[in-house]
Order: C-alpha cells, then sequence, then structure tokens
C-alpha cells in the first residue's frame, strides 16, 4: 500500500466546487470538506490487500459482483463526512462529524453493521477519518510554507478555519497535479462517481452517536445524496479541464501523442440521470450565468482561489511522506480489526471497537475547548440544540462529551472569554437539570 501518488486524502474539491458555484458570496463559505477522488483513491489503495479479506471473513462466500457492490459502498463512506458540505446538505451534520464525537460515529457504524455493504460503508467512514486526522497537519504546515504573510502572522502553521482561500488553493494545486500525471482512469471517475449510501446504518448510527433523528437535518436523504453525486459528477470534469490546461507540456512529454479531447473527462446529464435519476438540484440559471462570468475574470482577489498553487518538487516529496503516514494508520486500523494475531487475509472480524478518540479532523488534534473556532461553534449549537423546549433527551454519552469539553480552562489562541463560558456553564447546568428531572420522572 505504498503508492503513495494516488492518494490525496485532504485536497480542496469540495470546496472548490461549492465556491465556484457560489462565487458572489466567496466570503460566507463555510465548506470544509476534502477531495472526492482523495478519499477513493485510499478505497482502492486499501481494497485488495485489506478490505477484501476482512470483507470474506465476515461474510464468507462473497461472489465478485457482490464485492464490487460493496466496493461502491466504501466509496460512499468515505464520503459521508462530507455530504452535509454540499448544497442542499446541513452544514450543522458535516460540522458534528468533523468536530464533535468524530471517533465515536465511525465505531457506531463499524459495531452496527449488519451486512457486507454496510460494512464496507463503515470501513470507508474510517478511511475519511484516518485521512483527515493524519493528513492536515501536513497540508497546514505547507500553507503556511507558500505564504510568507500567513507565516508571519500565525506561525509554521495555519489552518483552514485562519486561511480558507490558501487553503483551498494548496489543496486544489495538489489535485491538479495528480490528474495531470494520469493517475485515475476514465472508469475510476466514473466508478467514483457511483458510490453509494447505506442510509438504514447511517440513520442508525448518527441517532446513537449525537442523539438526533438524521432525518431532523437532511429532511431529503435521497435528495441530498443525488446533489452531492451530481456536484461530484460535474467537478471531476472540470478538474480535467483544469489539468490539462496547466500541464499540458508536462504531460504531452509524459504521453506522446496525448490527445486532450480523450484526456479530458465527459459525462451528459442525460447519461447521469440514466444511472443515478434526476432527484437533485440543478444549479440556477443566474449560478450558471455567474460561473460564466467567473471564467472571463482574472483570478485576482476573491477570484484567486480558482488559480491553485502548483507544489514544487520539495513540497511534493514531503507530501508524499504525509501519505505514507495516513496509509500505515488506516492499516494499523484495519488490522485491529481482525484477529489478535493481526493477519487481515485470514482473520476473522473482531467485535472489539477501535479506540479512535475524538479526533479535530481539521487539525489531527483532540479537541479542546479555545482550541478551534469551528469546533467550539459546533460544540455550542448542539448545546443549544438540547436545551430547545421540544428536544429529545440528550444521551447520556452526548451529555458526558459535553460535560468534558466545557469541563477545562480553554487551550490554545483562548479565544472564548470569560463571560461566555459563565453562560455556557449555565446552560449546560441546566441540560444537566433537565436530564436530573427526567430522570426522577421516570423513577417515580
Amino acid at each position: 500500500m505504498k503508492n503513495v501518488m494516488a492518494l490525496r486524502p485532504f485536497q480542496g474539491f469540495t470546496r472548490v466546487v461549492c465556491l465556484s458555484l457560489l462565487l458572489p458570496f466567496l466570503g460566507a463559505t463555510t465548506a470544509n470538506a476534502y477531495s472526492v477522488l482523495s478519499h477513493e483513491e485510499v478505497i482502492d489503495m486499501a481494497w485488495t490487500p485489506y478490505l477484501v479479506p476482512l470483507l470474506q471473513a465476515r461474510y464468507p462466500g462473497l461472489t465478485a459482483d457482490q464485492l464490487r457492490e460493496a466496493h461502491s459502498y466504501a466509496y460512499g463512506g468515505c464520503l459521508i463526512q462530507d455530504l452535509g458540505y454540499y448544497p442542499f446538505g446541513n452544514k450543522f451534520y458535516s460540522d458534528m462529524l468533523h468536530y464533535v464525537r468524530t471517533g465515536a460515529f465511525v465505531e457506531a457504524l463499524l459495531h452496527d453493521a449488519g451486512n457486507a455493504d454496510e460494512l464496507a460503508f463503515a470501513l470507508g467512514a474510517l478511511a475519511h477519518y484516518t485521512a483527515d486526522a493524519v493528513g492536515h497537519p501536513y497540508i497546514n504546515r505547507l500553507t503556511a510554507e507558500e505564504n510568507p504573510k500567513l507565516k508571519k502572522k500565525y506561525g509554521d502553521v495555519v489552518t483552514y478555519e485562519q486561511a480558507k482561500v490558501a487553503h483551498i488553493r494548496t489543496e486544489f494545486g495538489f489535485d491538479v497535479v495528480e490528474v495531470a500525471h494520469g493517475r485515475y482512469s476514465q472508469d475510476n471517475y466514473r466508478d467514483f462517481i457511483g458510490f453509494q449510501v447505506a442510509k438504514p446504518l447511517l440513520d442508525r448510527a448518527f441517532e446513537e452517536t449525537y442523539g438526533m433523528k438524521l432525518k431532523e437535518l437532511l429532511h431529503d436523504e435521497d435528495h441530498a445524496i443525488t446533489t452531492y453525486r451530481n456536484a461530484v459528477s460535474e467537478l471531476i470534469p472540470k478538474m480535467t479541464v483544469v489539468a490539462a490546461t496547466a500541464y499540458a507540456q508536462q504531460i504531452e512529454k509524459e504521453n506522446p501523442g496525448f490527445n486532450k479531447r480523450k484526456f479530458i473527462y465527459r459525462l451528459r446529464r442525460t447519461e447521469f440521470e440514466k444511472h443515478w435519476g434526476n432527484n437533485y438540484s440543478k444549479p440556477s440559471f443566474r449560478t450558471r450565468f455567474l460561473a460564466f462570468l467567473v471564467k472571463l475574470l482574472p483570478k485576482i482577489g476573491p477570484l484567486k482561489v480558482l488559480k491553485p498553487t502548483i507544489p514544487n518538487a520539495t513540497q511534493q516529496d514531503g507530501y508524499i511522506k504525509s501519505v505514507n503516514q495516513t496509509v500505515d494508520r488506516y492499516d494499523e486500523y484495519l488490522k485491529q480489526l481482525a484477529s489478535s494475531n493481526g493477519q487481515a487475509d485470514t482473520a476473522e472480524i473482531s467485535t472489539v471497537a477501535l479506540a479512535l478518540g475524538g479526533a479535530n479532523l481539521d487539525t489531527g488534534d483532540l479537541m479542546r475547548l479555545g482550541q478551534y473556532r469551528l469546533s467550539d461553534r459546533t460544540h455550542e449549537r448542539l448545546l443549544h440544540e438540547y436545551l430547545k423546549p421540544n428536544a429529545e433527551p440528550v444521551p447520556a454519552a452526548v451529555l458526558e462529551h459535553l460535560v468534558h469539553f466545557y469541563a477545562d480552562a480553554p487551550a490554545g489562541e483562548n479565544h472564548v472569554s470569560q463571560k461566555e463560558m459563565d453562560r455556557i456553564h449555565l446552560q449546560l447546568a441546566a441540560l444537566q437539570q433537565r436530564v436530573a428531572a427526567g430522570q426522577a420522572k421516570v423513577s417515580n
């Protein structure tokens, strides 16, 4: 599993496509997802040596067709944390999966999986968790290296919330390089778009982890998933166009007789709808017109986000090393899911839960109050949801998590004021009182 140039665990496809469609509102963007191709590629790298043996150990006798089906569910699992960042998703859903009980959500998927497709989906979500948690620290350092002004302001590490545009450009640049090197075939692109989602498993695991029904956030789950898929289907062709334009000479040198027309991936809407239906939201005329205008404008000011920062050879080497660390960590997790002998090719799946912890998937660090505003805001939103008059009772694990998160003094940049802390502690006490009252009522 060392073919690291194919792995992109932390690049900015999602952010770029959202920004390119909603460019006039660039300053308000909050997308925080990563490369579709990246996450699906790590599944491909692990599929034959690790994932297939795990699936066959749990479900002996799987046919080639059944494994092919499971592969598409693994693709879906490795994208599911990002679903809310796409049009007609729900940002709060994806924020929780990136900043609150992130490991517990993946463990719930693994524990609750009831068939081969669901297990593949859960293993895909584990791949996303690993790629984000391990890969982002490198991107954060590289963003500082590529932007001296930001480095002077923030130091050797620049996070996404500190410099969204710079992060997008850095991540987008790596994806352009990868596509330009021809790492993906036309069939790869089609398979990537054809990911599947284990909806019953997702619903169970989400409610188990956060105490909320998923339909409260994603009112039309099928619509959100198909819209997500459509966004991916529009994004991949755009990436091949950028790569073919920016790297035309290099591609020609590596591939004599290079045919740009064949290199660029195309998927007509009629073909998309034939395979995956039409239950998705299409960009309005206004959005498409604005996207057309973007092509005519120079990539300066806010529009510079659409101009990637191409990494140099040294940066690519450093990136490869960081990817090796990602692959190694994923291998470790997969082996932990095997029996005590640690051999994935012969093992039964263990029922022992992984000790994933609760990583902030933007930084790889364990979450602490005051270290990351996006995490702080998501925790506070979750607290407020359970303080609503008609809210469902807060699960014990969620309450325990909130109490632990707010128990320590703010760390890091310490941007949480004492006044804010006092207010939050009062709200948390009110929630604890509500839980105690509910327990007393039940006991009586």
